[in-house]
C-alpha cells in the first residue's frame, strides 16, 4: 500500500477550506498549476475523485467530503499540538468559528457575541457571513463550529451536529410615516404600496405569502432581498413598507423614523435556530463555550 503524502493532503485540505485553486495558491505561496498536479496525484493514489471545479471554486464529491472531515481533524489538532508546544498547555484556545447569514438581525450577532464573551472569555470567535447554502457547505465540512440561522437543516448534516430553537420574534410591516398614510385600512390598503420583502426561499416570505392569501391581497413586491438591514435601510428611504423582525427596527420605531402600519400583532414570526458540531472537542474552553450556546443561549424579547 502507498502511504498517503500529507503535504498532498495538507493541498487538497487549503483549497477545499477556501473554495478555490486561486486562493489556496496564494494562502500555500504555490501555483495554481502546482497545486493542480498535487491533487491530482493524490486523487490518483487514493483511486477517486476529490474536489469537483465550477464557476464558483470548487465543491467536494461525496468521497471528497468525507476525506476533508478526516483532514479537518488531522490539521486542527496540529495546529492546536503546536500552539501548545510553542507556548504551553495555556496557549489561547483555537476560534469559535461561527457562521452567519445576512437575513440575520445584527442584534442578535452581538447578543450571541456578547453571551460567548460572558460565559468563555477566553475564546475568540471568528464570524464567517455567506448565504444559507454556503454555511451549510461549510458546517458539511466542518469549517464551521456553529451557525445562527432561519432553517433547521441539521438532518442534512450528518449525526455530528444538533439544533436548538433559541428565538421566535415577531414579524411586522413597517414604513415611513408617508407610507402608513397610504394604507388607512390595514391590510387591505397593502396593495397600494411597494413590499420589501426576503426572497421566495425564506421562511418569513412564506409566512408573508400565506398571510397575503388569507387576506385576498395581490401585493407589489418592490425588492426581494435577504440583507436585513438592507431591507431595513430601503424602509427608511420610504422605498415601501417593509416586512421585517422587529429587533431590527425597534430603535427606528422608538425614534418614529418608522412605524408600524398594524395595531394589532400580525402573528407572523421569525424562528431562530444555532445548529452546532456537537462532536467533542479538545480544548476545554472552546467546548464550554460551544456547551454554553448548546444548553443556555436564547435571545430574550
Amino acid at each position: 500500500m502507498i502511504p498517503v503524502n500529507y503535504h498532498q493532503l495538507y493541498y487538497f485540505w487549503t483549497v477545499a477550506k477556501l473554495g478555490s485553486f486561486r486562493a489556496a495558491s496564494q494562502s500555500l505561496y504555490l501555483a495554481v498549476s502546482t497545486l493542480s498536479v498535487q491533487l491530482a496525484q493524490l486523487e490518483k493514489s487514493l483511486g477517486m475523485r476529490l474536489l469537483d471545479r465550477n464557476r464558483r471554486g470548487v465543491s467536494l464529491t461525496p468521497e471528497g467530503r468525507a476525506v476533508y472531515e478526516r483532514c479537518e481533524r488531522i490539521f486542527t489538532e496540529g495546529d492546536a499540538l503546536a500552539a501548545m508546544v510553542k507556548k504551553g498547555p495555556a496557549a489561547v484556545p483555537p476560534p469559535l468559528r461561527l457562521g452567519i447569514p445576512p437575513s440575520i438581525s445584527a442584534w442578535i450577532v452581538l447578543k450571541t457575541l456578547d453571551f460567548i464573551t460572558s460565559t468563555a472569555p477566553n475564546v475568540r470567535v471568528s464570524v464567517f457571513g455567506g448565504s444559507q447554502g454556503e454555511l451549510q457547505e461549510r458546517l458539511q465540512t466542518h469549517s464551521l463550529d456553529a451557525a445562527i440561522t432561519n432553517f433547521d437543516y441539521t438532518l442534512t448534516l450528518g449525526h455530528d451536529f444538533a439544533s436548538r430553537l433559541i428565538a421566535k420574534i415577531p414579524i411586522s410591516f413597517v414604513g415611513t410615516p408617508k407610507i402608513k398614510r397610504s394604507v388607512p385600512r390595514f391590510p387591505k390598503d397593502l396593495a397600494n404600496v411597494p413590499l420589501l420583502s426576503r426572497t421566495t426561499e425564506n421562511p418569513i416570505r412564506r409566512s408573508l405569502d400565506a398571510y397575503l392569501r388569507e387576506h385576498g391581497i395581490k401585493p407589489r413586491m418592490e425588492i426581494e432581498i435577504e440583507n436585513t438591514q438592507l431591507i431595513r435601510l430601503l424602509a427608511l428611504q420610504g422605498r415601501g413598507a417593509a416586512v421585517i423582525d422587529t429587533l431590527t427596527i425597534n430603535e427606528d420605531l422608538k425614534a418614529k423614523r418608522l412605524v408600524k402600519l398594524h395595531s394589532s400583532p400580525t402573528r407572523m414570526e421569525e424562528y431562530v435556530w444555532l445548529l452546532y458540531n456537537a462532536r467533542p472537542k479538545s480544548n476545554p474552553e472552546l467546548a464550554k463555550a460551544i456547551n454554553g450556546l448548546a444548553k443556555e443561549f436564547s435571545i430574550k424579547l
